[in-house]
């Protein structure tokens, strides 16, 4: 499975080439109120539409009632649609929700839980109109449950590059959420509200940008992948208050291999672990001219933990990492063996200082490529999205499975 190298044309394509809306099958029974749904050990249900395209990002959010929110993008100009699926604490999947709709551009959105609420942020414009309303646009609902609230411009902008960024990521500060976009010849920080500050690097090319906060010391990072001339690799950027660049931008270790690195395909992984606990944590795929590594770091650290190898022919694919409220990590990844794509787990200690046994957790039946994977966690499981297809040319769907750690 060949990495592909990522181009700022695809970038207003993500923003308006999404497919309609199916409902996953049996989302309206799950959403009976009061009925506890339980999934059977081990199955997957599916969250997006069967033909939701391959390179679209979704958005994690949960609430305090252990709804995880999956926020997507759907629908085409000018009818472009945010939606919710929720999916209930005991892993089963309702029907999707519409957040917002009659967009004539919108991003793949990125979804937050602060101190307040739950919000839904994304990048996009409203009309056609060169007047009309354009920038990150919000919506946020209780985090106890209840609905979304109608969009709202969270910052203004005219600047085009916002409206043509195929993806946001989003991170919360207590109260406040920070986004972050890539554009050509644009990496964009909005912090806490304030209008986007445009930090190096300044030209060709950034992709990739995941957001994470280190609550002991406060700090917000942003990590993305540099194809900027002699500064290849995954890098992490500490930022300021105001969501200005803070130092330089540091490599991490192993990201590139004499210059030379294979792209990914979706937002970097980054995560801090709540609750004041110090330090953030990326997790990549290493190796030229393929991905022979899966690395962990905690930003700042001269050297990764290696949680896994692909040795052979075999190559690593989609990698990333998330926390569950004790501050332990939880890293998910692929590897690709003889093509076919293989889904592995592996959670922290509570200190994040080593890694627990590896678990394998089947994909769903028929898989033949996965596209992009993300994470939620709670005390003793997490909910695994995966966006899977059953050729390497689609249609894909993103799935979702609750997973417990190897014994």
């Amino acid at each position: 499975m060949a990495r592909k190298w990522l181009g700022p044309s695809f970038l207003l394509a993500a923003a308006v080439a999404a497919p309609l809306a199916v409902p996953a099958a049996g989302a309206a029974a799950s959403a009976r109120a009061g009925t506890p749904q339980v999934v059977r050990s081990g199955a997957w249900s599916r969250v997006t539409p069967a033909k939701t395209d391959i390179i679209a990002d979704i958005g994690l959010a949960r609430g305090t009632d252990g709804v995880l929110h999956v926020l997507w993008t759907t629908g085409n100009s000018p009818n472009i649609r945010i939606m919710d699926t929720p999916v209930g604490k005991l892993g089963a999947v309702r029907a999707p929700v519409t957040v917002a709709s009659g967009w004539y551009l919108a991003s793949f959105p990125d979804a937050v839980t602060t101190s307040s609420r739950v919000t839904a942020l994304w990048l996009g414009q409203k009309t056609s109109s060169i007047n009309g309303p354009e920038g990150l646009f919000e919506a946020t609902r209780p985090r106890s449950g209840g609905s979304w609230s109608p969009p709202a411009v969270a910052v203004s902008s005219q600047q085009s590059a916002t409206s043509s960024a195929g993806s946001v990521s989003a991170t919360a500060s207590g109260s406040h959420t920070w986004a972050a976009f890539t554009a050509t010849d644009t990496l964009g920080i909005s912090a806490a509200g304030q209008p986007f500050t445009d930090i190096p690097p300044k030209t060709c090319c950034a992709y990739n940008a995941g957001l994470a906060t280190a609550d002991g010391a406060g700090a917000t990072y942003v990590a993305y992948l540099s194809l900027v001339s002699h500064h290849q690799g995954i890098y992490a950027q500490k930022l300021t208050a105001a969501g200005k660049a803070s130092g330089a931008a540091v490599r991490l270790p192993g990201s590139a291999t004499d210059g030379n690195v294979v792209s990914a395909e979706q937002r970097t992984g980054l995560t801090g672990r709540g609750k004041g606990r110090a330090g953030v944590y990326a997790a990549y795929g290493s190796g030229y001219p393929a991905l022979r590594r899966v690395d962990v770091v905690r930003v700042g650290a001269a050297k990764p933990k290696v949680l896994a190898r692909a040795s052979g022919g075999a190559e690593v694919g989609p990698v990333t990492i998330t926390a569950d409220p004790q501050g332990r990590l939880w890293a998910a990844w692929v590897i690709v063996r003889s093509g076919r794509p293989h889904l592995y787990l592996s959670r922290s200690s509570k200190s994040a200082t080593s890694f627990g046994k590896t678990r394998s957790v089947a994909l769903p039946a028929g898989t033949a490529e996965v596209w992009k994977l993300y994470l939620s966690a709670e005390s003793g499981r997490a909910d695994v999205l995966a966006l899977t297809s059953r050729s390497v040319t689609g249609p894909a769907a993103y799935w979702s499975r609750m997973v417990t750690p190897a014994k």
